[in-house]
């Protein structure tokens, strides 16, 4: 692996090859102290001695030969998270950093460099200092991926590192942009008109919106009455529903049943307005079965922003104000919230498969479930796994895994997210997607790690 000068010499790279424990020096071949947990008892001296004969070139320090570079961890600290290293080793398992990366890392090596020390075999030998090798990789990866992350690698100059005192966890820049959703009223006419006449109104002639397209309106109709001629004496509405910025034009005709039927007209080319083409303007909607069903109501909503053509059975369309269908079902709606200026709505196919898009219809967000929170999203994919996002639809990604097993929100002095990896432990994400320290191998560390940073 070939590092920058300047990375390489951030990264403590494991030492002479002593024992962390009884600091023998494993050179030397010399036997471990018999309070050190690598000492074993002495063979009989027979075998001891042809042993020692049949094994001596193979166990000799030179061949292969060991490290040389100085010993990390001077000031008894991890360097990338900051926990205590009694005694400056990584050999007791009580001693491992779980979910410190970089501390497992050396912990290894120094593992592998103490079976390589007393080894008596030249098989074992071998396999020991290959082992060494791949974890000195291994230290080497992952202190330059520390540093890419923002960590300081190396010894601490700080007072607070040779204090009792715990350490203020590290806390990266922002992983992603962090956008806050904006509630909106659920119930709001600031922008639209909903008025009902006491007598009908001639769609002929100027009205408070705007203008009717005569010729071309007449037109659309004939095609409604069966290619017959039709007049304006015949066309009068009761309702009539608009937004203040030239959307479409709702008009509701009362019918002697009771019902209303229900059009929607839009501004032309001309400036006038005309029955509008295609879906927003569909009478029925085709079911499944072959049945259909009728419009029984088609209104605005969101502020003005959004026609609702509803059909019998709770069956709705939703359409922009320019005549664009966004989403269509038994279950969609608005979210009554909006990211950067645009509004969001919902769609629930199934029990397991939710939706939401923005009023272009672009889909941000597809899962079995989809927690929202003012900062971010948490879903729960339909392949079963957990993926975090912001409100634009972005994907947080750590160390390259950006699918969990599980993420939990929590506010304790300020909201934070628990997500668990199964190979690497479990990470904290902070508002505003800061990450607090690295990977834990309990929760408990996690929720600690957050008390520490925030």
């Amino acid at each position: 692996m070939v590092l920058p000068t300047e990375v390489r010499s951030q990264i403590p790279v494991p030492g002479d090859p002593v024992c962390a424990f009884c600091h023998v020096d494993l050179k030397s071949n010399a036997p471990h102290k018999k309070s050190c947990p690598y000492y074993s008892e002495p063979e009989e001296e027979e075998e001891s001695s042809s042993s020692s004969s049949s094994s001596s070139s193979s166990s000799s320090p030179s061949t292969p030969s060991g490290p040389t570079p100085e010993l990390p961890f001077k000031n008894g600290k991890c360097p990338q998270c900051g926990r205590s290293v009694p005694g400056g080793a990584y050999l007791n398992s009580d001693n491992i950093h779980s979910g410190c990366q970089l501390g497992d890392a050396i912990w290894e090596y120094y593992h592998y460099m103490n079976i390589w020390g007393k080894a008596k075999k030249k098989k074992d030998v071998n396999q020991a200092w290959s082992n060494m090798k791949d974890a000195e990789e291994k230290i080497l990866r992952v202190a330059e991926n520390a540093l890419r992350r923002g960590y300081s690698i190396g010894p601490s100059t700080h007072l607070a590192d040779y204090t009792p005192e715990p350490e203020h966890t590290t806390t990266t820049a922002p992983l992603l942009d962090c956008p806050v959703v904006q509630v909106l009223p659920a119930f709001s006419s600031i922008n639209e008109s909903n008025i009902r006449h006491a007598a009908p109104v001639a769609l002929t002639g100027h009205h408070d919106w705007g203008e009717i397209d005569e010729r071309a309106t007449l037109e659309f109709f004939k095609t409604l009455n069966n290619g017959r001629p039709i007049t304006f004496n015949d066309l009068k509405y009761d309702m009539e529903r608009y937004n203040h910025e030239g959307g479409p034009v709702v008009i509701g005709i009362h019918q002697a049943n009771g019902r209303y039927v229900w059009f929607v007209f839009t501004r032309q080319a001309n400036g006038k307005y005309a029955p509008a083409s295609g879906k927003l303007n569909n009478q029925t909607e085709l079911l499944n079965n072959g049945n259909t069903v009728q419009t029984t109501d088609v209104r605005y909503e969101g502020q003005g922003r959004f026609i609702i053509r509803e059909y019998e059975g709770g069956i709705k369309r939703i359409f922009n104000t320019s005549g664009e269908l966004i989403v269509a079902g038994t279950n969609v709606g608005l979210l009554h919230k909006q990211i950067d200026g645009k509004q969001l709505l919902y769609q629930d196919w199934s029990e397991d498969m939710h939706y939401i898009y923005d009023e272009t219809g672009k889909n941000l967000f597809v899962g079995k479930s989809i927690e929202q929170y003012d900062d971010a999203l948490v879903v729960n994919t339909l392949g079963g796994h957990y993926a975090m996002y912001n409100w634009r639809g972005e994907r947080l990604e750590l160390d390259d895994v950006d699918y969990f097993q599980e993420i939990n929100a929590y506010n304790n002095g300020g909201s934070y997210y628990v997500l668990r990896d199964r190979r690497h432990g479990y990470a904290v994400m902070g508002r505003g997607f800061k990450r607090v320290g690295g990977w834990y191998s309990t929760p408990d560390e996690a929720h600690r790690a957050w008390q520490r940073g925030y």
